[in-house]
């Protein structure tokens, strides 16, 4: 449901977790912090900016459910294209960290801004260039930010209109949005044995992606045998991390908290105690911080 954006109807308003509980499909309620969320998305007419129950108002999923907890709306609305993001809660043009300081991503904030922002009235949202603006033509970006400010204007003019449970916006499938977050002087190549991802990734990936792709075909031997892909998952998602020195990492998910004990193990090293441990330490920080994006984990971590 990640992305999807819905008319919701507010069912409860938690004071105490300062939160409220938005319907978007019947019998389905997503939890809305009010912390998090400032600006509100409302449809209906308000002579304030508290919510209420009741309220009917546009949210997008940011996150899904999971075990017990339901899954996450906010108010801050984002349309992702292949080299603009569209986000409601800004305004004007910034640019992703990593090419902050590109020469041709910032000629394209200048041209983003004078397009959509100099000598008119402020639109209600903002953009962000992706990385992938360093390596793309002007052309492309400018008619992907029209495109997304178009389908943004759309939803929320066509949502006033509109009953709750509507769902006004559907992403695309995730492997596409995986596909467009690749950096493409990365890969070497994207194999797969699905025709169906091969399909629509050759169908909404950019040239530069569908080049590296290649739909593969040996029914004597399934892909995930040739790369040997459940060992490797196994191995990944083992409780039991070695590090080079030989020491480890045990990961314990439990309800509340991931917990992540870091042992010397095997490394006795030569020179003092403190050295052994202090090299265990820098090691295990690292291998913590990969096994964190690896595993997606959240929430409360202690190691």
């Amino acid at each position: 449901m990640t992305g999807r954006i819905y008319i919701g109807r507010v069912e409860n308003v938690v004071k105490n977790l300062n939160c409220a509980f938005i319907e978007i499909e019947k019998g389905i309620k997503c939890y809305y912090s009010l912390e998090e969320n400032k600006k509100h998305f409302f449809l209906n007419p308000k002579n304030t900016e508290k919510v209420c129950i009741g309220d009917s108002m546009l949210v997008q999923i940011s996150r899904e459910a999971f075990k017990t907890k339901p899954a996450t709306a906010t108010g801050k609305l984002s349309l992702t294209g292949e080299y603009v993001v569209l986000v409601s809660d800004g305004t004007g043009v910034s640019v992703s960290g990593k090419v902050k300081k590109h020469p041709h991503c910032l000629e394209l904030k200048e041209k983003l801004e004078e397009t959509f922002y100099k000598g008119k009235p402020l639109p209600a949202f903002g953009f962000i260039l992706r990385t992938n603006t360093a390596e793309a033509g002007s052309a492309p970006v400018l008619a992907e930010a029209k495109k997304l400010a178009e389908q943004f204007q759309e939803i929320t003019g066509q949502a006033k209109y509109l009953k709750a449970f509507t769902k006004m916006y559907e992403p695309l499938p995730p492997v596409v949005e995986w596909l467009k977050n690749l950096r493409i002087s990365d890969l070497d190549e994207i194999v797969t044995d699905d025709r169906e991802i091969y399909e629509l990734a050759g169908q909404y990936a950019a040239e530069a992606v569908k080049e590296k792709l290649r739909l593969y075909e040996d029914e004597l031997l399934p892909l995930y045998k040739l790369y040997s892909l459940e060992t490797i998952l196994s191995r990944t998602l083992n409780k039991k991390v070695w590090l080079k020195s030989g020491g480890y990492l045990v990961i314990e998910p439990t309800e509340a908290m991931t917990v992540i004990d870091v042992n010397s193990g095997k490394f006795s090293g030569k020179k003092q105690f403190r050295e052994t441990v202090l090299k265990t330490n820098l090691e295990a920080a690292r291998e913590v911080a990969r096994q964190m994006r690896l595993r997606n984990l959240s929430g409360i971590i202690v190691v």
